[in-house]
């Protein structure tokens, strides 16, 4: 998933390096961390932090397997303030490279309503673009997942186009939000005070069909004689074993 896209000026002083490289980019699966809210003199910070989230990384299934297919780049690049828009719980908004911005946050803060919001995303839709081009290989543009790491307090995460996170989330928050962009998946848990995210429904880890094995999307690593649905007290969770189970995407129904 790669587009050229015109340099931009505020990009000109960031800094790249390959902290775990495998070999040819061009068949391998490619991520590219990039700092924001992170100012010049935090950058020590992003370095560790990004190395935090590499580590965890490779010490997850499948990618601690397959580690000699993956590539990790990080870059650099200074903002003029630290944190991210909206992470204090006022309407303030910070001067960063990406404009990392807690929208539900905003508007709890503008009109005192108390929706869940620790979803982050960034605003500068073409910065991220513009930076994810730093990298190349041979002159060639490196086809990559985006990880956009947000240097601020609020605990956040969030996937729509690119991953991102908050440093003072879980490293952990890395490998499951880029199961949802490299990996097209659901979310398989219901949070109370989230919404239903029903058209999840056609992700690879959602099914409709809960009463036979065989009309379900991962049948084939189902061992035979699980009950479906799967009852949350079943001791397969236990065995690590796969079932079914009901509620996913924040659908209590599904």
């Amino acid at each position: 998933r790669k587009s050229h896209v015109e340099p931009d000026s505020l990009l000109k002083n960031a800094k790249t390096e390959a902290i775990h490289y495998s070999g040819n980019a061009q068949n391998r699966l490619n991520l590219i961390i990039l700092s924001d809210g992170y100012r010049e003199e935090e950058m020590d910070r992003f370095r560790a932090d990004a190395e935090l989230l590499k580590a965890n990384l490779l010490s997850v299934i499948p990618f601690s397997e397959y580690s000699n297919s993956v590539n990790i780049w990080r870059v650099d690049i200074p903002s003029r303030e630290s944190g991210a828009n909206c992470d204090d719980g006022t309407a303030n908004f910070r001067n960063t490279i990406f404009g990392s911005t807690f929208p539900v946050a905003c508007i709890n803060a503008l009109f005192k309503t108390n929706y869940s919001d620790r979803f982050i995303m960034q605003s500068n839709f073409w910065r991220v673009k513009a930076a994810e081009d730093l990298i190349r290989e041979k002159g060639k543009p490196v086809p990559s997942e985006v990880y956009v790491l947000s240097n601020s307090p609020k605990y956040g995460g969030g996937a729509v186009v690119w991953a991102t996170q908050t440093n003072s989330s879980s490293p952990e928050v890395f490998t499951h939000e880029l199961g949802h962009t490299f990996g097209g998946l659901a979310d398989e848990y219901v949070a109370k005070t989230d919404m239903c995210l029903f058209y999840t429904v056609f992700n690879p880890n959602i099914s409709l069909k809960k009463t036979k094995i065989k009309d379900v999307k991962w049948a084939r690593w189902i061992e035979p004689g699980t009950p479906i649905p799967t009852p949350e007290e079943d001791d397969r969770i236990i065995r690590g074993n796969i079932g079914l189970f009901k509620g996913a995407a924040n659908c209590p129904k599904l």
